[in-house]
């Protein structure tokens, strides 16, 4: 029996083998599903700053479908005049983000969805960093406490901070990637150094403030375990070279956007900001309030918190159990493995230190710290160290597997390769630690959804469009009104002096008149950061965008490129044409010091392909290729389905000689009831405008019986007609209103301009300057 039953056994350890690997993962895993509920709600979940990152990504899925795929500029911010978002903050959330949408999913499930995987990555990553030197017991308790740590939760859904939240997956990586470094002798080191230089440039390119936070951590864990690991001085040495080169090499991977990021930011508001330290300084707490005083974890000032973002009271209790397990277990762990407790402890202290009053002399006179802007942001690292912690809890007795990490390794075998060893233990504890969390941390995040301010229209994937993001703008304005903030609209360039509370408001009646313009313009291609005309004039003139002005804004006249230049208090994109006939590009590029990024990028990225290509890891550059041709061609797809870029029909009505329309855009199939109603009116204004004038477009069947209609000021009301300026061309988009289901026939689009005050229609002025009519016709067609 035994000469039978012994070739049994190496299957049955090799089936336990793997039932160890991955039922743990998978019950860390299980553990996560309370967390998804606004994926199961209508709605986008109301959180902080949801919306930003909603428009973000709505409008990076513009840029990309206008062909611009490193996009930095985002023409339908900021009531469309264009901010230069990704400019200086971190792209890759967004870009990552998008992948759902190009994969069917609205915009309101995509944010939803980027936010659910990060929690997802972030409990893989820390499992996989946690299980190198706690066994895989103590990775799983660590990965259960990382997410179930309530800052974590807050960054996804009640602050919805899309990027720092996403910033939590990298954190854990790099901590591995400087370990396998560590323990890695000769050459092999370079393999660690490839994927931590790769996880090091996707933190800089997913938050990088985050960086400012991880950065003296990373330093700690090397100093660390160049003399805990190191056997002899060259090996410390070589230790220290190889992350030196990681570091290195993610910077010149990520350097096309941090490098401008730094060096072009007083070239917008939050670049300029003047913080009073006095009144900033408010912000940190008392060292007894940072600890929620509460089991159940409370998240905003509505549920009677004192501190926002404290420490939860459960997250401290279980690292507290890891604590102690720790060190009654003291002299049986690893070297590595007893040590790093005192350190990730340390650290925990320090990041809740960051927090409280305590640290003022730090925040005072350390440079750049301040621009973290929120002290609670040190809960990201005190989230990382305790959740560290609390997996040594796996070290308690009963589930002894988990001890052996060291001497395991050292065999060359997994932590838990004895088969089945300490496995239900395991899961028992894990699972306890977990519900333990979820408790207190779970029960009061405030689960609603979000509505539109004003008009409490609720956030659907149906109603992301330019008409709601300008309602969302404009609540940002109010906001900045009645309450002040140094952040809020802080990617205004520096060129504007119209306050940046006032720039969406009229400017009022103008004292002086202006001779009106008399020039010929026919709109070419209108797309996001792209804009061409064929423009005619007797005289030299200046014609202006309505975009801000920011550096990489370029003009090409005929085919040569001139410089752009701001104009007018609202500093629009302009350029000063000779008379004649001319072809005109105007296109959102780049310059020197981007371009000089995006050389550093290269060589960075080259670096790494050889040191991949030299390792022999090609499933790595395999699955790089597959990434990128997959992304490309969904976002290819979706351009040829829907293109961002129009061409307008070519109209040259003259109202009143205030304002010309030069052209539209409404296909008949867009006009259907079922259809979107969009009509696009690109309007070139001849002198500053009288008054704040509304457009109107009407829908009328043979009779003039009215059936859709849309009467409002340009841009969804936020680019009155008087803060133009002569010469500036306007494209301004307007959704209908059905007023019932329209038979079938044949019907007319027509539009013009009336001054809300009087209820006058501007007339339209023929060649010889003689009124002839008050509306002009669009387009007839016939709906079925």
């Amino acid at each position: 029996m035994t000469s039978r039953g012994t070739p049994d056994a190496p299957k049955r350890d090799r089936r336990a083998a793997r039932l160890t690997q991955w039922l743990l993962p998978v019950l860390v895993l299980l553990l996560l599903i309370p967390a998804f509920r606004p994926l199961w709600q209508p709605g986008l979940q109301q959180m902080d700053d949801g919306m930003h990152h909603l428009f973000r990504l709505f409008n990076l899925d513009l840029a990309l479908r206008s062909g611009n795929m490193g996009a930095r500029w985002l023409a339908d911010e900021g009531f469309a005049y264009g901010f230069p978002v990704l400019n200086f903050y971190a792209p890759l959330s967004y870009y990552a983000g998008l992948l759902f949408h190009y994969l069917g999913a609205g915009f309101v499930t995509t944010l939803e969805l980027s936010l659910a995987i990060g929690l997802v990555l972030a409990a893989l990553a820390m499992f996989l960093f946690a299980r190198e030197f706690l066994g895989t017991i103590g990775g799983a308790i660590a990965a259960v406490a990382y997410t179930w740590a309530p800052y974590h939760l807050a960054d996804a859904w009640t602050r919805g901070a899309l990027a720092e939240h996403l910033a939590f997956v990298w954190f854990p990586l790099l901590l591995l990637a400087i370990l396998r470094i560590a323990r890695a002798d000769g050459g092999k080191k370079l393999v660690p150094v490839l994927w931590g230089s790769l996880s090091l440039a996707g933190l800089a390119l997913t938050h990088n403030l985050s960086l400012i936070l991880i950065a003296p951590v990373l330093i700690s864990w090397t100093l660390f375990l160049l003399f805990v690991e190191g056997s002899d001085r060259t090996g410390r040495w070589h230790t220290l070279g190889a992350v030196f080169v990681m570091a290195l090499l993610g910077a010149l991977m990520s350097a096309m956007f941090w490098l401008p990021a730094i060096l072009e930011s007083p070239a917008i508001w939050a670049g300029n900001v003047e913080l009073d330290f006095e009144q900033w300084a408010k912000t940190l707490v008392r060292p007894p309030l940072l600890i929620d005083q509460s089991w159940i974890h409370r998240y905003t000032v509505s549920q009677g918190v004192q501190t926002l973002h404290s420490l939860g009271l459960a997250q401290l209790v279980a690292a507290l159990s890891g604590l102690a397990v720790g060190i009654w277990r003291w002299r049986h762990l690893d070297r590595t493995v007893r040590l790093a407790l005192p350190l990730f402890a340390v650290v925990a202290v320090l990041a809740l230190f960051m927090q409280s009053s305590l640290s003022r002399p730090v925040w005072q006179h350390v440079p750049g710290l301040i621009l973290l802007q929120f002290p609670w942001r040190w809960q990201a690292i005190a989230a990382l160290a305790l959740a560290v912690v609390t997996g040594y809890a796996g070290f308690a007795p009963g589930v002894p597997a988990s001890c052996r990490a060291k001497t395991d390794r050292s065999r060359g075998k997994s932590p838990e390769s004895r088969p089945g060893t300490g496995l239900l233990a395991g899961a028992i504890l894990v699972t306890a630690i977990g519900l333990l969390l979820i408790s207190a941390a779970l029960p009061a995040i405030p689960w609603e959804s979000s509505t539109y301010p004003a008009s409490r229209e609720p956030v659907t994937n149906q109603n992301v469009s330019r008409r709601t993001m300008a309602k969302y703008d404009f609540g940002r304005g109010l906001w900045l009104r009645e309450h002040g903030s140094a952040w809020m609209f802080e990617y205004m360039p520096a060129w504007v002096t119209v306050p940046r509370s006032e720039f969406f408001l009229s400017a009022g009646p103008s004292e002086k008149r202006q001779p009106p313009l008399d020039v010929q313009v026919i709109p070419g291609r209108q797309a996001p950061m792209e804009q061409r005309f064929v423009v005619s004039a007797g005289q030299p003139w200046t014609m202006q965008l309505h975009q801000f002005y920011f550096p990489g804004w370029q003009v090409l006249l005929d085919g040569e490129s001139i410089l752009a230049e701001p104009a007018g208090p609202l500093a629009l994109v302009s350029v000063s044409l000779p008379a004649g006939d001319h072809e005109l590009v105007f296109r959102f590029g780049t310059t020197p010091l981007r371009s000089l990024g995006w050389v550093l990028t290269a060589i960075g990225w080259g670096l790494w392909l050889a040191g991949v290509l030299w390792m022999r890891r090609w499933r790595w550059v395999l699955g790089l290729l597959i990434l990128f041709l997959v992304y490309g061609g969904l976002v290819l797809a979706q351009r040829q389905q829907e293109p961002a870029g129009v061409v307008p029909v070519p109209q040259n009505v003259n109202f009143g000689d205030e304002a010309r329309l030069i052209g539209y855009h409404a296909p008949p199939e867009k006009l259907q009831s079922d259809g979107d109603g969009a009509v696009t009116l690109t309007w070139l204004a001849l002198q500053r405008p009288a008054a704040d004038y509304k457009v109107f477009v009407h829908l009328l069947d043979a009779s003039g019986k009215l059936w859709a209609q849309h009467d409002g000021e340009p841009g969804y009301f936020f680019s009155p007609t008087t803060r133009w300026q002569q010469g500036e061309v306007v494209i301004d988009i307007h959704e209908l209103e059905w007023l019932g289901q329209p038979p079938p026939g044949r019907y007319q689009l027509r539009a013009g301009l009336y001054d809300p005050v009087t209820g006058n229609r501007l007339k339209i002025l023929g060649p010889d300057g003689v009124p002839t009519d008050d509306q002009v016709l669009l387009v007839e067609f016939d709906l079925e």
